[in-house]
């Protein structure tokens, strides 16, 4: 009986988000480097709905609700910070990822990019 219950309920339709990205980035560049330097532990995963458009970033820093941009080439998302910094994250079709960070700390600009992939 628990058996076609469980068939059952794997018809039944779901409300959670539709689809997730892991990203893992690898390398990254700021400013200080002269250049791309190795990256280790720098993951963060998406989930979002593209149809309802809602967006959240789980990472070190906890979860964030961020903003979907999406288009037949890829996906952004960003998280707009309590400075007024922006972070975003690109996504191409093949899984080649992006993240850019613009933070603001005490007045002063620190930005970083990072690469890797999302799958």
């Amino acid at each position: 009986m628990l058996k076609y219950a469980l068939i059952l309920i794997s018809f039944l339709p779901s409300y959670g988000f539709a689809e997730t990205l892991v990203c893992e980035f690898s390398r990254y560049h700021s400013p200080d480097e002269a250049r791309l330097q190795t990256a280790t532990g720098f993951e963060m995963t998406f989930r979002y709905d593209p149809i309802t458009r809602e967006a959240f970033m789980e990472g070190n820093g906890g979860i964030s609700s961020v903003l979907l941009v999406n288009s037949y080439e890829g996906l952004s998302f960003l998280e707009i910070l309590s400075t007024g910094a922006v972070q975003s994250t690109t996504v191409a079709m093949n899984g080649v990822a992006v993240h850019s960070r613009h933070s603001l700390i005490l007045g002063d600009l620190v930005p970083s990019q990072y690469y890797g992939i999302c799958r």
